[in-house]
């Protein structure tokens, strides 16, 4: 059919909701619209509270995130050159490369949610335009003029991740058995901030942790110990959907979920 023959000449990318597996969707490549929920990004005018509609400044944020993303390809394309060439990652290269994984970060709706707690139960009260000043990048708090003396949430984590080693898990192209998923909360990091896993692309995966091998060995090919424990670290720090680039089966999801690891 002619929808069969445009499948095959395109990518696409497959969902799985893990809450109703019948609401699974397939997304063409690039995909255009995954939104998590509209406004999540955006600043309200105080004055006008009854104004369904009072944003401050629309897409500030959208927009902030996008100049990273435009770079992404670029990035993308000297990694995997990298890799081909077994060679070390250049130290900007890998600066550039923890500062995204930690925008991936910051930018889901369970952080927003998690610092509205944290506000309200150490405050008192939650303010939607101050937790998106502290938990993003690209703003800080202002009061009667003077910033504020905490960082915020971005900058707390860059520090963190700084002195991690970053290594790269990968799964050669033609091995049909591996494949990287990822999820609506795109990077798994530890409560100690000591972990980090973000699947960059189906066949290969960032690992952040304490330095434990040799400088030049950060490329490591995947077996299938290491490889279920990132999914199933993966999966489970999922909200509730997945991604990947084959029809996940519930099954499958299942196995992972309950990995040994």
């Amino acid at each position: 059919s002619n929808t069969e023959k445009s499948k095959k000449n395109k990518d696409f990318i497959y969902q799985y909701d893990q809450i109703n597996p019948d609401n699974n969707k397939i997304y063409p490549v690039p995909i255009k619209d995954v939104c998590q929920e509209d406004y999540l990004y955006e600043f309200r005018d105080k004055e006008n509270k009854d104004n369904k509609d009072n944003f401050i400044n629309v897409n500030f944020y959208e927009r902030c995130y996008k100049s990273f993303e435009d770079c992404f390809n670029k990035h993308l394309l000297a990694l995997e050159k990298t890799v081909d060439l077994k060679k070390k990652l250049l130290h900007k290269e890998e600066i550039w490369w923890k500062a995204w994984i930690c925008l991936q970060l910051v930018r889901t709706k369970r952080t927003l949610e998690l610092a509205c707690d944290i506000q309200n139960e150490m405050y008192g009260y939650t303010d939607k335009n101050e937790i998106l000043s502290l938990v993003g990048p690209f703003m800080k708090v202002v009061q009667d003029g003077v910033k504020s003396e905490h960082d915020n949430f971005f900058h707390y984590i860059c520090e963190k991740v700084e002195n991690l080693g970053i290594y790269l898990f990968i799964i050669d192209e033609h091995d049909e058995k591996y494949e990287f998923i990822t999820s609506d909360n795109p990077v798994y990091i530890s409560k100690e901030l000591d972990i980090g896993i973000y699947p960059v692309t189906p066949k290969m995966c960032f690992l952040l942790k304490t330095k434990e091998y040799d400088s030049q060995d950060w490329i490591v090919p995947v077996i299938e110990s290491e490889y279920n424990l990132l999914m199933n670290n993966i999966i489970n720090n999922a909200d509730r959907k997945l991604y990947s680039k084959h029809r996940l089966k519930k099954s499958e999801v299942k196995s992972f979920k309950n990995a040994e690891c």
